[in-house]
C-alpha cells in the first residue's frame, strides 16, 4: 500500500514539475495577446467615433497618417491653412 501511495506522490510531483513552467509561459502569452487585442479594439473604437464627427479629406489633399487599424486610417490634413483630423476607410 505504501509503495502505491509513494508512486502516486512521485508521479504527481514529476508531472507538476514539468507542467507548471509550461502553464506560466502560456499564461504570460495569453495575457500579452489579450492586451494587444484591447489596444487594437480601443483604436478602432476611437476611429469609428471620429468618423461620425469628422469629415474625410477630399481627393488630392495631402495628409499624414496618425495611426491605422485594419482598413481605417486616422489622418491629419490641411484645409485653408487649418489642420483637421479625418478618417479614411
Amino acid at each position: 500500500m505504501t509503495k502505491y501511495f509513494l508512486s502516486i506522490v512521485i508521479g504527481i510531483t514529476i508531472s507538476s514539475a514539468v507542467y507548471l513552467p509550461i502553464l506560466f509561459t502560456e499564461q504570460a502569452r495569453k495575457f500579452e495577446l489579450g492586451l494587444k487585442h484591447g489596444f487594437i479594439n480601443g483604436k478602432h473604437y476611437a476611429a469609428e467615433k471620429l468618423k461620425s464627427e469628422m469629415k474625410s479629406p477630399q481627393k488630392g489633399v495631402q495628409y499624414k497618417v496618425i495611426y491605422s487599424v485594419k482598413t481605417t486610417d486616422v489622418v491629419v490634413y490641411k484645409t485653408n491653412g487649418i489642420k483637421t483630423i479625418g478618417v479614411i476607410e
